[in-house]
């Protein structure tokens, strides 16, 4: 359009010539790849610490969680921890779930709540572990894919105790290693992240939390028995 008086063209704010650079159009900013989008994840222990934040990133990734509390009283952490996810508009949703009754109970509250089971990270102690991933690893098989992660927290299972910590580390290795094996097959990957006691500088779990992320996402599919230690 021109303006009669001046000759010159007027140009509209919605008009596509407005959105150029330089004479030429402009390309719109790519969306941010969402990679686990459409998956479903179980978290064991997301009331606090490395487990909320690990369930608060698969959020923003794009999955769907289901946040495990351990006792009553971690239990209201754990649905502020759901409710925080469920502002990720189409992103993220969750509810909170006590992990301490039957493992396999657990897991098909997942599949028959949030529609399958893609993710499991195990927080808790080795025998929480170890139940968990059996019960996991039957609908993993069913369907052909999955991503364990299994994690030793020595500040929330032994304090100070280096030498539990150290018997309960290599627990979880050896678990993680046969597991990998015997689960690769079926094109479900098994990986461990231990987070160390020991050292001098220590992340904060929002800083962990990517790794997670990683491990449990499509990138990481070739990745299977490896032990990353963090921290």
């Amino acid at each position: 359009m021109k303006d009669h008086m001046c000759g010159k063209k007027i140009i509209s704010r919605d008009s596509p010539e407005r959105k150029t650079k330089g004479g030429k159009p402009m390309a719109p900013k790519p969306r941010k790849r969402l990679r686990l989008a459409r998956k479903n994840a179980i978290v064991t222990d997301g009331s606090h610490d490395i487990g909320k934040a690990v369930a608060m990133m698969f959020a923003q990734e794009g999955a769907r969680v289901l946040i495990g509390y351990r006792s009553e009283s971690d239990k209201n952490a754990a649905e502020k921890t759901a409710a925080a996810i469920e502002k990720y508009e189409g992103r993220g949703q969750a509810f909170a779930f006590n992990t301490t009754v039957n493992a396999q109970r657990m897991v098909d509250v997942c599949i028959n709540t949030l529609g399958g089971i893609d993710v499991l990270v195990n927080t808790g102690t080795f025998n929480n572990t170890l139940n968990t991933t059996e019960a996991a690893a039957r609908y993993m098989k069913k369907q052909k894919s999955g991503k364990i992660i299994n994690v030793i927290s020595p500040a929330d299972i032994f304090g100070t105790n280096v030498q539990a910590y150290s018997a309960a580390k290599t627990r979880i290795v050896e678990f993680t290693t046969s597991t990998s094996r015997e689960l690769g097959k079926h094109n479900i990957n098994v990986n461990a992240i231990c987070l160390e006691m020991t050292a001098e500088i220590r992340a904060e779990p929002e800083e962990i939390a990517p790794v997670f992320a990683f491990m449990a996402s499509d990138d990481a599919k070739y990745v299977n028995g490896q032990v990353l230690n963090v921290g």
